[in-house]
């Protein structure tokens, strides 16, 4: 015969107790240091801190109403409580005034909540004047940026990594070339869905006086909509610098690559096909600056498609792999040589599609839809891990001096 004895009832509760309260200490502890970095707590833009604000207001409201209702439930238990004398309190069968309190208090604290936050959805649904403009893609799995107004002939496009001025509004338009996504940097604005199909827009103005010369202030942000086996680490960072600092960057971005790299690059773009993946700025069909497609891509009478992010100033940036590794020569070799196990952990994740060569994915340099293939097993030609280390210092010697 089965006991209906509650399975907790004489286990040591203290134990128990402790042990929940140590799993969710080492659980919390096990953030990488970009992640707890994305702090909505502590805004640093005018939009989070609209947001944080309303928040803020709104928790207060929802403890008030919290405690209120603890300490009357409280309160109801003590006073009516069965003991000696009081076995069967007095039955009551409705309060016309509380019923009608009950109701129409929440009513109200919802409609004057409801006026906040509708006015500030509006506020930050319109487009600022004078923004600088940002088209952010949603890739499989990182970010592309592209600067559309800078001036009117020329953009940049660069991967994983904003650089923004500060104070000034920067006006984001969405879209997605694949799954839904979700663009998210905690401490500068709200998230925002990037969905395929369709455009979102959303406005960031980051605080003045958070950077000097040559001292950026950085940002970690993340897609957090789920999107397939690598949304973990589609993440983002944000560079908040002076108007000095950020016309520099923009300008070495538009430089293209030295006659002497591009003869480099084609060295073994002709075996690994880089190019069929990636954008590099100004390259012919014959491995050499092209002018005119660089003009056009630049003006935006051409479009880039590209399955990887573009590689002309890699060596700019600070991170790689959707942002998720830092970037350095070992890091870079490694992925360059066989991405799918970079590093200590399994990154099969990134490359789903089938060995190359098989299941219709055939030929050197035939672009697999997500990730960088390992080119280390390459059925055709195998790279060695000193190609590897070469094309990696290649890539970061990629890397601009910023002008005036």
């Amino acid at each position: 015969m089965s006991s209906s004895r509650p399975i907790w009832r004489g286990r040591p509760v203290k134990k128990v107790t402790a042990t929940v309260v140590l799993c969710v200490l080492a659980a919390a502890g096990c953030g990488q240091s970009s992640t707890k970095q994305q702090n909505t707590l502590r805004p640093s833009g005018h939009i989070a801190r609209d947001d944080f604000h309303i928040f803020n207001a709104f928790f207060w409201v929802a403890v008030a109403v919290g405690v209120g209702v603890t300490l009357a439930t409280l309160f109801a238990a003590i006073k009516f409580r069965s003991r000696p004398g009081n076995e069967n309190p007095v039955q009551t069968h409705g309060n016309t005034v509380l019923e009608i309190s009950w109701t129409i208090l929440p009513a109200l604290i919802l409609m004057v909540m409801a006026v906040f936050t509708v006015k500030m959805i509006w506020d930050q649904a319109a487009k600022p004047k004078g923004a600088l403009e940002i088209t952010v893609t949603g890739k499989q799995w990182w970010w592309e940026f592209q600067y559309t107004n800078v001036d009117s002939s020329h953009q940049v496009i660069t991967a994983n990594e904003l650089h923004i001025p500060q104070g000034v509004p920067v006006w984001f338009t969405l879209k997605s070339d694949n799954v839904i996504h979700s663009f998210w940097i905690p401490s500068l604005a709200g998230k925002k869905d990037v969905m395929p199909g369709r455009f979102n827009h959303f406005q960031l103005i980051a605080d003045k006086n958070l950077a000097t010369d040559g001292h950026p202030k950085e940002f970690f942000g993340q897609c957090v909509e789920y999107c397939g086996l690598s949304h973990a680490d589609m993440r983002n960072r944000t560079f908040v610098e002076t108007k000095h600092d950020f016309d520099n960057w923009y300008k070495t971005q538009l430089k293209p690559w030295t006659p002497a790299q591009f003869a480099t690059f084609a060295t073994f773009n002709k075996t690994y096909q880089c190019s069929s993946c990636h954008y590099i700025q100004g390259l012919g069909a014959d491995g050499k600056y092209d002018a005119k497609a660089d003009a056009d891509v630049q003006s935006g009478k051409a479009t880039v498609i590209n399955v990887g992010p573009n590689l002309t100033h890699l060596g700019d940036r600070t991170s790689f792999g959707g942002a998720s590794f830092d970037l350095t020569l070992d890091n870079l070799t490694q992925w360059v040589w066989d991405a799918p196990r970079h590093g200590t952990g399994d990154f099969g994740k990134y490359n789903e599609c089938p060995k190359r060569g098989k299941g219709g994915t055939t030929g050197v340099g035939t672009p697999c839809l997500v990730g960088m293939p390992s080119f280390k097993n390459d059925p055709d030609h195998p790279m060695s891990k000193e190609l590897a280390g070469q094309i990696a210092q290649f890539l970061l010697d990629t890397k601009t001096k910023a002008s005036g």
